[in-house]
């Protein structure tokens, strides 16, 4: 594609667009593969013409942890993609919603919380069948609630993004799993874990 034509491309692209594209080209200098210098430079620049610096820093952040999951492989369950519902249109979220669980529903209807204050993943792996949580589901997280005792959460460790309950024990942290072939692990002190939400509902995936 011409630089002219790209140009065109990003400029008439929503934000959900633009971070998507920023992403998928982030994620590639990340895990070092090839990658389109000037289209990189291109979107950045888009992103300060439209004063949405965070929108970079969103898919720069994304698109890191979603690196390191591909480095590290995924046994357990790991954020396989990340949906920002804050940079997208209503018309767009119903779309991810119902391409990746068949739900046409409005995020607000389903769950009653602005989009700006959730966090929407899809997730890989295992850990977490007990808890009625698969292979390929779509999670919606609140970002804004406290991690409590006993919550499902979305949280960081190691910087990969994961699902598992919170446990707090005689004031210990512990993360477990719905599985009993996953021991739970106990959050030591030199341990920098990081809550990205709690999982206020699990749409299964359509395939």
């Amino acid at each position: 594609m011409l630089r002219a034509e790209f140009k065109d491309l990003i400029v008439s692209a929503s934000d959900h667009e633009l971070y998507q594209m920023l992403k998928s080209i982030l994620s590639s200098q990340f895990l070092g593969l090839s990658y389109s210098q000037w289209k990189l430079e291109s979107l950045a620049e888009e992103c300060y013409q439209r004063g949405k610096d965070s929108l970079y820093t969103s898919a720069m952040e994304d698109a890191a942890y979603l690196a390191d999951k591909f480095k590290i492989g995924y046994s357990s369950l790991f954020v396989d993609e990340i949906f920002r519902p804050e940079l997208m249109s209503p018309e767009e979220t119903r779309e991810i919603l119902a391409n990746t669980s068949g739900k046409s529903d409005s995020i607000e209807s389903l769950i009653g919380i602005a989009p700006d204050q959730l966090f929407i993943c899809k997730v890989t792996g295992e850990s977490m069948i007990e808890e009625n949580i698969h292979n390929g589901d779509v999670l919606i997280v609140d970002r804004t609630e406290k991690a409590a005792d006993g919550r499902v959460i979305v949280a960081e460790l190691d910087k990969v993004l994961f699902v598992k309950r919170l446990r707090i024990i005689d004031g210990d942290r512990w993360l477990y799993s719905g599985n009993p072939n996953f021991s739970p692990v106990k959050i030591e002190k030199d341990m920098d874990l990081n809550v990205i939400g709690v999982v206020k509902m699990t749409l299964h995936s359509v395939n």
